[in-house]
């Protein structure tokens, strides 16, 4: 008996310690459930995702398999309203960040990311956008045409390269250093076309280093406002005629002698 009376109290203390000092179990965290597809029509969920910000947008296609495909559709993607808002914002404010991952992460359709090619700042363009890989040399023609010149997409001009989209690069390299340096070296002459109001067309030409926009645009101004020149009076001798019947050279002259 007093064996088990101190097997007892033995016990009871070893609970009272426990419940002055309880020993931590680790928990762990249990995973998050997975994202189920929303019973919506496919373009109705799309008009609603085009109403959130870009950040939003990737991190439902990182996580949600249904949400990727649906970003990466070229039918119903929610893109448009947010690349008119994005690329036509004013210089000084930069892109978000996330803009041009989009279609390297395949987020995005091949659609999407030549529109970006075409209408995003040369400089971001160049040093910023994470070129997709898989676009074709066909998709790379139409980015080009759509952006440059006619001029710029010649027949000269792409003898020089071996692709579209090593012609894209080295085009938007030189419109970038243009827009930092004053070198004139590429385009040594500048060449406009002048439009007159007859209806005719005259083609200038002059070196880049002597250019000037607004000395030639002032030129055209003050030539279109001067006035013209002042028209001479010009007099012209009446004829009447002779009264009862008398010949012209008998009547007095109306006008006075000449001095």
């Amino acid at each position: 008996m007093a064996h088990q009376q101190q097997q007892q109290q033995q016990q009871q203390e070893q609970e009272e310690d426990r419940e002055a000092d309880p020993v931590p179990v680790a928990v762990s965290r249990l995973p998050d459930p997975p994202i189920r597809s929303p019973r919506l029509p496919a373009e109705l969920l799309s008009l609603v995702l085009s109403f959130l910000p870009l950040g939003q947008l990737v991190a439902l296609g990182l996580h949600a398999t249904f949400f990727r495909q649906l970003l990466a559709s070229p039918v119903l993607h929610p893109y448009a309203p947010l690349l008119r808002a994005t690329l036509g914002q004013p210089q000084q404010q930069p892109y978000p960040p996330e803009l041009g991952r989009l279609a390297a992460l395949g987020l995005a359709p091949p659609s999407v990311a030549r529109d970006l090619l075409v209408g995003g700042r040369a400089e971001w363009c160049l040093f910023e956008v994470e070129l997709p890989p898989g676009l074709a040399e066909a998709a790379w023609e139409d980015v080009c045409r759509r952006r440059f010149l006619p001029s710029w997409c010649a027949a000269d001009q792409r003898r020089r390269v071996r692709s579209w989209r090593e012609l894209y690069l080295r085009t938007l390299s030189r419109i970038v250093h243009r827009q930092r340096t004053s070198c004139t070296t590429d385009e040594p002459y500048v060449r406009w076309i002048q439009l007159d109001r007859k209806g005719s067309a005259t083609v200038n030409r002059l070196r880049a280093a002597g250019f000037d926009p607004i000395g030639v645009y002032r030129e055209l101004a003050s030539a279109q406002v001067r006035p013209p020149p002042p028209r001479q009076p010009s007099f012209s001798r009446a004829r009447f005629p002779p009264p009862c019947g008398l010949p012209s050279a008998l009547l007095p002259s109306p006008f006075p002698p000449p001095d």
